[in-house]
């Protein structure tokens, strides 16, 4: 089922799966002006595109090796591991627990030691980052469903279906759920998951922020929408791309969000009106952080950057070795963030690295690309992760559990996407 078509520069696209949009980002953007039917597939590999999370002096991260990581903040030394099937989510830490999704179809609920407490089938992949409040979790995933879950047992409470994908993260404002699909559609729900009320775009929508009792929600129609809390929308400011699936950066009167047109925008939150933006040499498709007045960001150049949240002046950049999905969270006057080249990062607010963190595995996650055809739009044609794992168990023999990696393989660390086939990959 196709659930999202856009245009871009004169290109149709069609999007299968709701992760097409963030995870062949990188390809689109520098095939965005090719006429071949393109298929592709996101592989297990070290890279990250989760975003950390902080919690009493320890770091959570979720990476594309299938583990979710504990570390401590301070020292990067790694206190535990847990392992899924599949690529990890962002992780939600609240009442004592950990909370998180993964590619594998499930919602996970383990203890601050990294003990299972339970697991909760989502019916299809979890992108989203939990969402818990007064004893209940919840988390939308690719089968359309929000779900309402006890965050003791794990046991359903309700559900939620709407007609699209739901990458988008829950957040809940005086007893009202405020959540996206790829539906087109901005859901506002009671606790008890009946509707109040929703509001319908021209595209998917991204996970709200409320802010100054205004909801901030990004779509994939390239616009960045503020809509009042009884769902009239206020303003919309159009940009060249489509932005993250995570809730934009409000602070201050101003909200700041990446963009596809590889920009980072800062807008007056009450208006509307653009007060400056940043043009990186790729793509920025992750939210930024903030701390002392200044705005934090990674970019598709490779480059994490330090920017006066005042006027927009790049201060610093930090070079890496890959795209930067990943969403930084600031913590105690560092910055921490991951990226494609496997590792995870803490740096101060001034660029200079703490320390870094490599994952499991050494290579960076690769993409599978298929040319079917001719045709005139790229169309994503994504298996089910379960199918995917199963298949490469079956046709490949195992490296360190992982395989022989088949297909095309995305160097994300370089501008040429559609590079080299590489083999035989090692842990590290």
């Amino acid at each position: 089922m196709k659930y999202q078509i856009w245009k871009n520069n004169g290109v149709n696209y069609e999007v299968d799966d709701a992760f097409g949009q963030l995870q062949m980002i990188g390809v689109i953007a520098l095939l965005k002006d090719a006429a071949r039917s393109q298929a592709f597939q996101v592989r297990i590999g070290g890279s990250i595109m989760a975003c950390p999370v902080i919690h009493d002096g320890v770091a959570y991260i979720g990476a594309n090796d299938k583990n979710l990581y504990a570390l401590d903040a301070e020292t990067g030394e790694e206190l535990w591991r847990f392992s899924t099937n599949n690529v990890v989510s962002t992780p939600r830490v609240s009442e004592g627990k950990i909370y998180f999704g993964s590619f594998d179809q499930n919602l996970y609920a383990l203890s601050l030691k990294g003990e299972l407490l339970w697991r909760f089938d989502a019916k299809g992949e979890v992108f989203a980052i939990p969402c818990v409040h007064e004893g209940v979790v919840y988390v939308g995933s690719r089968s359309g469903n929000l779900y309402a879950i006890d965050s003791e047992t794990g046991k359903e409470l309700w559900r939620y279906s709407t007609h699209g994908p739901i990458t988008s993260s829950a957040t809940i404002y005086k007893d009202v759920i405020y959540f996206g699909s790829f539906d087109q559609n901005l859901y506002a729900l009671s606790l008890q998951g009946e509707l109040l009320w929703r509001f319908t775009g021209n595209g998917g929508f991204c996970s709200p922020a409320i802010y100054n009792e205004r909801i901030y929600c990004a779509s994939y129609d390239q616009r960045f929408h503020c809509i009042s809390l009884e769902g009239k929308e206020l303003w919309s400011f159009k940009t060249n791309g489509t932005m993250p699936s995570l809730p934009p950066t409000v602070r201050d009167g101003v909200a700041y969000f990446g963009c596809r047109d590889a920009h980072l925008y800062a807008v007056n939150a009450d208006t509307g009106e653009l007060i400056w933006k940043h043009k990186a040499d790729n793509v920025i498709y992750s939210s930024p952080a903030f701390m002392d007045n200044k705005v934090f960001v990674g970019a598709y150049d490779n480059n994490f950057y330090g920017i006066d949240a005042g006027t927009g002046r790049v201060l610093w950049n930090f070079p890496t070795n890959g795209i930067i999905i990943s969403s930084p969270t600031a913590y105690k006057n560092k910055i921490y963030f991951g990226c494609w080249d496997c590792n995870l990062y803490a740096l101060t607010t001034e660029g200079d690295l703490s320390w870094k963190f490599h994952t499991s595995l050494s290579f960076q996650s690769p993409i599978d690309v298929e040319t079917p055809g001719q045709a005139k739009t790229f169309e994503v044609a994504w298996q089910p992760s379960v199918e995917a794992e199963k298949k490469t168990r079956e046709e490949e023999k195992d490296i360190a559990d992982y395989g022989e990696f088949k297909g095309t393989y995305i160097d994300t660390s370089k501008t040429d996407y559609l590079g080299r086939k590489r083999k035989g990959y090692k842990t590290r």
